[in-house]
C-alpha cells in the first residue's frame, strides 16, 4: 500500500446510499496515529490492514475529531484490536465515549494546548460542531505539516487517493458563513485556521489537499 503523503496512509470506505466517501489516515510517525476510526464496519474493514501497515509497532494514539457514527463508531472494534491505543479528543466527547462501549484509555484536550510526545507534535483547533456548539477538535501534526479537517471540507463523488492542489489561504477564505452550523463560534476556527501552514489537508469526506 501506498502511502498518499509521506508516510500518510488513507482508507477509504463508500457510505451506502449516499455519494460520499469516508476516510480515516494513519500517519506512521514515531510514535503512529490514527486518525477517526469510522463506524465498526468501516473499522472491522480497515484496521487489520492498518495492523499491516504498522509491522508490530504499536499504535499509539487515536485522534477522535468529534462524536459522530462516522469519527468514532469503532471505538470498541478498535479496542479489541488495539487495547493499549490512547483516544485523543476533546473534553466533550471523552465523556461520552461510553455510549461507544469503550472504556479505554483517553486523553481529553482543548483548543491552543500543545500535545508532544516523540515525533508527534500536534496542535488543536477549535470545531463546534458538537450539539449546542460544544466543541470538537482539529489536529495540526506539526512535524509532518498534515492537517486533519474532519468534515470541513465535505465534498461528495469518488474521491479515494485524489490529492488537488491548493493555497491553504484561499482554501480557508472560500469556507462558507456558518458551515456545518459552527453558529457564532465560526470566527474563532477560521482564525485558527489562519494560524497554521499546512502541507497536506487530510480531509474527512472529499479529496484531500496539497498546500503550495
Amino acid at each position: 500500500m501506498e502511502p498518499i503523503f509521506d508516510k500518510l496512509y488513507q482508507f477509504t470506505y463508500k457510505i451506502p446510499g449516499m455519494s460520499l466517501d469516508c476516510h480515516q489516515y494513519l500517519l506512521l510517525r514515531d510514535p503512529a496515529i490514527l486518525f477517526s476510526v469510522g463506524s465498526a464496519d468501516m473499522a472491522r474493514d480497515f484496521l487489520p490492514k492498518v495492523k499491516e501497515l504498522l509491522a508490530g509497532r504499536p499504535l499509539k494514539y487515536l485522534f477522535i475529531s468529534h462524536r459522530e457514527w462516522d469519527e468514532c463508531g469503532g471505538l470498541a472494534v478498535l479496542h479489541k484490536m488495539f487495547p493499549e491505543t490512547i483516544v485523543i479528543c476533546s473534553q466533550n466527547a471523552a465523556g461520552n465515549f461510553k455510549f461507544n462501549d469503550y472504556d479505554g484509555k483517553v486523553i481529553a484536550c482543548t483548543p491552543g494546548q500543545p500535545f508532544t510526545d516523540g515525533g508527534l507534535e500536534l496542535d488543536f483547533l477549535p470545531y463546534p460542531v458538537e450539539p449546542h456548539y460544544n466543541l470538537g477538535l482539529l489536529a495540526y501534526e506539526k512535524n509532518s505539516g498534515v492537517f486533519s479537517s474532519a468534515d470541513l471540507f465535505l465534498k461528495g463523488g469518488n474521491t479515494a487517493g485524489v490529492v488537488e492542489e491548493c493555497d491553504w489561504k484561499d482554501l480557508v477564505d472560500a469556507i462558507p458563513e456558518n458551515f456545518l452550523n459552527m453558529g457564532p463560534q465560526q470566527p474563532r476556527t477560521i482564525a485558527a485556521l489562519r494560524a497554521i501552514n499546512p502541507n497536506f489537508v487530510a480531509v474527512g469526506h472529499g479529496p484531500c489537499f496539497i498546500c503550495k
